[in-house]
């Protein structure tokens, strides 16, 4: 947080006298985000990573691996950021944050997530998980670990590559949004999985 703090000064009987105004708090700007409401035609959860949908500006729709260049943001709720601007005229609305600190649905689908790894989309529709090297965009870095041995919320079957299927698990953790191109796409060898759901 940054603190700020003034002084006002006030004239009496000929005296300066020296008062201290309210301490004022600002949050720092890596906690600042402003909010923005598109409208879907799909059931969005928070914590879904999102897009935009292909020749609409103004909808989002769960993002796929197909099209993580469309990346857009992850769905919050409207009231966690400092400011949200909404056009009113969306009325199946969801809220979608491009910076700041939020909680983003992941799995463990690329193994798990350290503090610092940097989170893509799964092949599971808007869902993150560790960012590996086939990945154009990402979504920014972890803020906490997912293993996929604790807080898990859900899990789902999907496909391996080589045939046959695994269950991969679904959790939340904090993520540092920060929309932008993947710095270790090409660096290491994919073990991605296909999705059956």
């Amino acid at each position: 947080m940054l603190k700020l703090l003034r002084s006002l000064i006030i004239i009496v009987g000929g005296l300066f006298v020296l008062l201290a105004a309210p301490t004022l708090y600002a949050a720092s700007s890596s906690t600042q985000a402003v909010v923005q409401s598109y409208g879907t035609n799909e059931a969005l959860e928070t914590g879904m990573v999102v897009g935009l949908v292909k020749g609409n500006a103004s909808q989002v729709q769960a993002l796929t691996i197909k099209d993580d260049t469309t990346m857009q943001g992850v769905v919050v709720a409207p009231n966690t950021a400092a400011i949200s601007l909404s056009s009113g005229s969306n009325t199946n609305q969801v809220y979608v944050a491009t910076s700041g600190r939020y909680n983003v649905l992941v799995s463990n689908e690329n193994g798990s997530i350290g503090i610092g790894d940097y989170i893509s989309v799964s092949s599971l529709d808007g869902i993150g998980m560790k960012a590996e090297n086939t990945e154009t965009t990402v979504l920014g870095k972890a803020a906490e670990a997912f293993t996929g041995n604790a807080n898990v919320i859900s899990s789902a079957t999907i496909k391996k590559i080589g045939g046959g299927t695994t269950t991969v698990a679904i959790g939340s953790i904090p993520v540092n949004v920060a929309i932008g191109n993947n710095p270790d796409q090409g660096d290491r060898k994919s073990t991605r999985l296909n999705s059956s759901h």
